[in-house]
């Protein structure tokens, strides 16, 4: 159970890195690693026989873009 943990911790950590992005090509490769990492959390989860924690949810497929100023 615990490395489906880390796997989770993991996931968060690419999705924060995600919505912190600005470039659309790093932003994706954040969300895929993201993705990924959830994937091998559910796929262990299956293989040792528990659920996923409750407090999983789904990766979004984009993260919103924050808008950025553009100096004068």
């Amino acid at each position: 159970m615990k490395l489906v943990a880390q796997y989770v911790e993991q996931a968060k950590l690419f999705e924060f890195l995600a919505a912190s992005e600005l470039d659309p090509k790093s932003k994706e490769q954040f969300e895929e690693q993201a993705k990924t990492y959830y994937g091998l959390a559910a796929e262990r989860a299956q293989v040792i026989g528990v659920p996923m924690p409750e407090n999983v949810h789904k990766p979004s497929r984009r993260v919103a873009t924050r808008a950025v100023a553009s100096s004068p």
